[in-house]
């Protein structure tokens, strides 16, 4: 048995076992859904009751044997909801189930339409006996219907083994320890080497193995003022893995970074037979040079590696854009190109990738100029892992459970401004439970959590001032801010205005006064880092691993990079500490 489904038995829900129905008895009831509903008129789907196949996923038969029956609503309500045993109280909703017995004298008038009729009579008498609500039933399997073909399938052994199954936990965070208070001398990118574990050697190389390449590692390269950030996703079932680049703002420093991991076997060889293309996204977040400078070089030699390309769709007068489009035209019959806006969803494996700006009101404005170009910046949601499926894979029965994962979130700002950040509080509202508890917990039955929470947050625009500000770093709360800059840039960068935010959100004194401690300590991170001892002045590029395991802590490493450095993998420093779990005003 593989588990594909070859052995079906009825469906037998909790509820309808409890209600005393069979395995046997159940094959006589029908699946009632409520399909549309058009002010006084509803239709319903009336199908024959369907089968789970092995791995616990409803199979339907024939689906040209199912009818849609058109029911008005007050007929809905009191010949459906009213007399389901479950004492249904709310008002009919699309989307609902019930499972009844079809009359036969009804059953055989619906086989004799070719697919919609009008039921004009109450509805007992094509209903005649018990009607049970599975509503919450039918949701969840069609959550692992949806889950199973979107993401991928972990089994109940490995989803045991990462702390998957059960209750929902929060993720750990770092232990309190003593704050170190900001000192005025110092730039704020300033850490000090006690922070620095010298002793790792390879121990990234370690880290990226460990557990059979599970974890997700998310690079921030040091490359100035400018953007180059790498999401090297887990090992599929093959042990082969493959990368998401987000913008590349140099010809050199990213090739240099695959190669090198390709070198110590953490990327598999372009040579290596039967992996998936090394690259299956590229993302262009926005046309400015310092996000696309060496794109059109990735293009040329490593285009046969990527899948699928996604920009914004901008149009900019720059040399650089020009020749990225030259570059992908080149390759247009073997590579999709797509111009994304919020709300669209990706899932790579184990990975989602959401697109949370720009929003469709900003993208039609594209042509007219009507939009800066940088809050054209696609901002994207990362969260790992995104497995919501757990199968068991012994017996004949491969069942398979919904995960309540909440899973580690990272917000990759690009270099959205606030208009776009403006637009994406729209697109995804926060509903808080006191001012409408209903929608409340629909969306955080639906959505999981606010789509705008981030445990990580890349800090938009080099943490420009004009790209954040208090109210959507507070709606974020990151724990750790990744801020990609130089310290003597000609645009000043990072700007103080911008920094005072999250550094307001993460330990409020503006009202009560009080001096903050260090950056570090708040979780604010710099490509710029600079620190003191042992002959690393420079901390550069960032590599966060994001563990597969419900309760291990995210690990930050940093590589001693200048801006044109190569990022030497062996050059490795972990920090002991990314930030205090609890931050206090310091004297």
């Amino acid at each position: 048995m593989t588990g594909t489904g070859d052995v079906r038995r009825p469906w037998l829900p909790d509820l309808l076992r409890d209600a005393g129905h069979t395995a046997a008895s159940v094959g006589a009831l029908f699946y009632v859904f409520v399909d549309e509903i058009v002010d006084d008129t509803v239709t319903l789907t009336v199908s024959r009751w369907p089968d789970a196949d092995a791995a616990g996923r409803l199979r339907f038969h024939d689906l040209d044997a199912r009818r849609h029956v058109g029911v008005t609503l007050p007929a809905v309500r009191a010949g459906l909801y009213q007399r389901a045993v479950e004492e249904v109280t709310r008002s009919p909703r699309v989307g609902d189930v019930f499972a009844a017995e079809v009359s036969p004298a009804a059953a055989a008038r619906l086989a004799a339409t070719d697919d919609e009729a009008e039921w004009r009579q109450p509805l007992h008498e094509l209903f005649p006996a018990e009607i049970h609500d599975v509503s919450v039933e039918a949701r969840t399997v069609a959550k692992l219907a949806f889950y199973g073909a979107a993401a991928a399938v972990l089994p109940e052994t490995e989803a045991g083994q990462r702390q998957l199954l059960g209750d929902l936990a929060s993720h750990p965070d770092d232990v309190g320890a003593a704050s170190t208070p900001a000192t005025p001398d110092l730039p704020p990118w300033h850490v000090p080497a006690e922070l620095l574990d010298e002793a790792h050697g390879e121990g990234f190389l370690d880290a990226c193995r460990a557990d059979g390449g599970s974890a997700l590692v998310y690079f921030v390269l040091n490359v100035g003022d400018g953007d180059t950030q790498v999401l090297l996703l887990p090992a599929d079932a093959n042990g082969h893995r493959c990368a998401v680049v987000v913008d590349v703002a140099s010809r050199h420093k990213l090739p240099a970074l695959l190669k090198a991991l390709q070198a110590k076997g953490i990327l598999p060889a372009v040579e290596e037979t039967g992996r998936r293309p090394l690259l299956p996204l590229v993302i262009a977040t926005h046309p400015h040079d310092d996000h696309i400078g060496g794109l059109p070089q990735l293009l040329d030699d490593l285009g046969a590696e990527i899948s699928e390309f996604w920009e914004p769709g901008y149009y900019h007068p720059s040399d650089v854009y020009v020749e990225t489009m030259v570059a992908l035209e080149r390759r247009r019959d073997r590579l999709r190109h797509l111009q994304p806006t919020s709300g669209l969803s990706c899932y790579l494996d184990q990975v989602k990738i959401t697109v949370l700006a720009p929003g469709i009101g900003l993208r039609n404005r594209f042509d007219s100029y009507g939009t800066h170009i940088n809050d054209a910046s696609i901002a994207l949601k990362v969260e790992y892992p995104a497995t919501r499926i757990a199968e068991q894979r012994e017996g004949p029965h491969h069942n398979r459970v919904y995960v309540r994962n909440d899973p580690w979130a990272l917000l990759l700002g690009a270099d959205a401004q606030t208009t776009a950040w403006a637009q994406a509080t729209l697109d995804f509202p926060e509903v808080h439970s006191h001012s409408d508890a209903d929608l409340a917990r629909e969306l955080r039955l639906r959505a999981g959590r606010d789509t705008l929470r981030g445990h990580v947050f890349k800090v938009p625009h080099h943490a420009s001032k004009h790209g954040l500000n208090l109210e959507l770093v507070t709606r974020i709360q990151p724990t750790m801010a990744l801020v990609s800059c130089s310290a003597d840039g000609r645009y000043g960068f990072p700007h103080d205005l911008a920094l005072e935010a999250i550094r307001e959100s993460r330990l409020p004194t503006a009202s009560r006064g009080g001096r903050r401690p260090a950056d570090h300590d708040l979780g604010i991170h710099y490509t710029c880092a600079v620190s003191d001892g042992n002959g690393r002045p420079a901390l550069g590029s960032m590599a966060l691993v994001v563990s597969a395991s419900r309760g291990k802590p995210l690990q930050l490493w940093r590589f001693a990079d200048g801006p044109r450095d190569e990022v030497r993998l062996d050059h490795a420093v972990r920090m002991t500490r990314t930030h205090l779990s609890q931050p206090a005003v310091v004297s």
